[in-house]
């Protein structure tokens, strides 16, 4: 396995370990959410009762101290039974409620807070004892001075201390409740940043890969892979763009057609791969001569087709010759070694009868086997032979071969 290979596994592993640490990271973040959010429903429940019951107590001691009063002026039995059942709600409410909303006072053994908890638990609880043992001897000896420490009580030291804790306690579960809903918050925010990530990550480079590819099979249906020029189709749609503008502004159009010399004994000796490497390097020395402005594409098995805007027969036989010459100075081999290279080129201008880019190719590929046919490594134009006189350029001896 070579280091490249070794790295691109090391990277492919990375990457998976990667996303499913996030992946668990995110189900993690998600998990204590939802957990936090339910712990906290449940303690809004049960803080919304402990508050309801400490109300209830703070008003049952003000209904008790109402209600001995009353007793203490007109005393029967209604009036004693109803101090008894008040009696008896506030003790219970006390018990239920004393825990939860002392305990938020509560601190260290020696911290005053600790203290005042428990004084105020005493408080409450003095409170009942005394109500308690009036309603238990409503009539006796102590009964004024429990009733009078009882609405003394009511109106004071029991109510007002009561109320002031429970404002304490919901100041304290508001901060708790914001705290946890900010901790909830940032644990989703964290987790829909993770997964942003994961997906700029994960669908990011997907997504360019499949521009990319979309790409590439555009260039495939546009070029020919092995010249790397236009297809016959793409060239031909072009070059009938590249007429109609040269006909609207009236400008010279002229096709060159190429052609290596005895491509098919090349191919028969050496293989189908060295017809492949001569059409590849017949394609390199285009590209190095050629204008940028030039239109090239693979029309057929050797032949190559250039079409040139702003150009006329004469000007394209000029360039006909650099590539020709070109390609006859251009050094070739293969596995077996060296093999020259000859081209044939034909030559056309574009002219009222050419109706299609196929009518105006056809012209310069009659041109071009004319040449072939007279000996190869030549050019020719399409109106030399309508002259009867066919020039060539150069006037060089035929090839025995195209090897």
């Amino acid at each position: 396995m070579s280091e490249n290979q070794v790295s691109d596994e090391f990277k492919v592993k990375s990457a998976s370990l990667a996303y499913y640490v996030a992946a668990f990271m995110m189900v993690v973040m998600i998990s204590g959410a939802i957990g936090l959010q339910h712990y906290t429903m449940m303690q809004q429940k049960n803080t919304v009762s402990t508050l309801y019951l400490a109300r209830y107590e703070y008003a049952l001691t003000q209904r008790l101290g109402f209600l001995i009063a009353k007793y203490r002026a007109n005393p029967d039995e209604h009036a004693l039974s109803a101090i008894k059942e008040a009696n008896s709600e506030m003790f219970a409410t006390h018990e239920r409620v004393a825990p939860v909303l002392l305990a938020e006072m509560k601190g260290p053994a020696s911290d005053s807070a600790t203290a005042q908890a428990s004084d105020l638990d005493k408080l409450m609880r003095e409170f009942l004892r005394k109500s308690t043992a009036f309603a238990s001897l409503p009539d006796g000896g102590d009964a004024a001075e429990l009733a009078d420490a009882i609405a003394q009580g009511a109106q004071e030291d029991v109510p007002r201390q009561w109320n002031a804790q429970i404002e304490r306690f919901k100041v304290k579960f508001a901060k708790d409740v914001d705290l946890q809903a900010y901790i909830c918050f940032g644990l989703l925010a964290a987790a829909l940043l993770l997964l942003a990530a994961q997906v700029f990550a994960l669908f990011a480079p997907g997504m360019s890969y499949i521009v990319l590819l979309r790409k590439h099979i555009d260039h495939m249906d546009a070029t020919d892979p092995l010249s790397g020029f236009y297809n016959r189709t793409m060239l031909f749609r072009v070059t009938a763009a590249l007429i109609s503008t040269a006909r609207r502004h009236k400008q010279e159009v002229s096709v060159t057609t190429v052609s290596i010399d005895d491509f098919k004994g090349l191919v028969e000796e050496y293989g189908r791969s060295a017809g492949d490497s001569a059409i590849r390097a017949v394609s390199r020395v285009l590209r190095k001569v050629l204008r940028a402005s030039d239109l090239i594409g693979r029309v057929s098995g050797d032949e190559i087709a250039v079409v040139m805007p702003s150009t006329n027969e004469s000007h394209a036989v000029m360039a006909a010759e650099k590539i020709r010459a070109a390609i006859e100075e251009m050094h070739f081999s293969i596995d077996e070694g060296p093999v020259a290279l000859r081209a044939s080129l034909g030559t056309a201008e574009l002219r009222a009868d050419h109706k299609t880019p196929e009518e105006l190719l056809r012209s310069a590929e009659i041109a071009m086997r004319h040449a072939f046919e007279s000996g190869g490594n030549r050019i020719t134009s399409y109106t030399a032979i309508e002259s009867g006189q066919p020039t060539f350029v150069p006037a060089v001896p035929p090839l025995d071969s195209g090897k």
